[in-house]
């Protein structure tokens, strides 16, 4: 009961809080993203958003140096710490076969569904929401009722996921983490891991997680 109160608690908040930057500076981000975007990819042209840490040259969102030191142990707010939902989306993108140049998707959140201005990254409603009014057939599963007994059952029609967990325990104050999942030659693959992590199955990919300490806060699979 308590960690199902968490759960939709976070959920609703994240979403609450879910809005958009102002015009100006969504614009601004954007033209800085498309030169810093150009420069990582020359670099990193194989694996371009498998970790994360790798890009704190591009912009997503705005916050204050109180908040930064408050929440983010005095790092500046930039893609490496806060962009993971929307880099989950570009993964799940890419295996679908779409093509969305990962500076566009950033102006897109930025105007819709960029949480506390950024300083919590994306609401994942916001991700569901996406999916939707693009087309894709969506099934979200939230909370508790994430079990390795229900994984195994979705496992044999599952493809693609994003898994949002909170990094350790029920425990929001310690943050949370979004990924794509994606199955290939009966392998997942939990992309921006830290890199990108290969699992047996689909409740290992949900699961295990930084060393199993994790605990799933929202999974949803799309229908390719």
């Amino acid at each position: 009961m308590f960690k199902s109160l968490i759960t939709q608690l976070t959920l609703s908040l994240m979403s609450l809080f879910g809005g958009r930057l102002s015009h100006t500076l969504a614009n601004k981000q954007y033209v800085h993203n498309l030169d810093s975007w150009a420069a990582h990819l020359l670099s990193h042209p194989s694996d371009p958003l498998e970790d994360q840490r790798l890009i704190p040259d591009i912009s997503y969102g705005r916050t204050s140096r109180l908040n930064e030191r408050l929440f983010l142990k005095g790092r500046r707010l930039n893609a490496s710490e806060n962009a993971c939902e929307v880099i989950a989306v570009w993964h799940a993108l890419k295996y679908a076969g779409h093509d969305i140049p990962f500076p566009a998707l950033l102006k897109h959140f930025s105007k819709k569904g960029i949480c506390a201005g950024g300083l919590f990254g994306t609401s994942p409603r916001f991700l569901v929401r996406f999916f939707k009014e693009r087309g894709f057939d969506t099934e979200v599963i939230t909370g508790s009722a994430i079990t390795p007994a229900l994984l195994e059952e979705k496992e044999s029609g599952a493809k693609l996921c994003i898994l949002t967990s909170f990094n350790r325990g029920h425990n929001p104050f310690h943050m949370i983490h979004t990924m794509c999942l994606t199955k290939e030659s009966g392998c997942w693959t939990r992309h921006n891991d830290n890199g990108a992590r290969k699992c047996p199955s689909l409740s290992d990919a949900v699961f295990t997680y930084n060393s199993s300490l994790s605990s799933p806060l929202q999974l949803i699979l799309l229908k390719v």
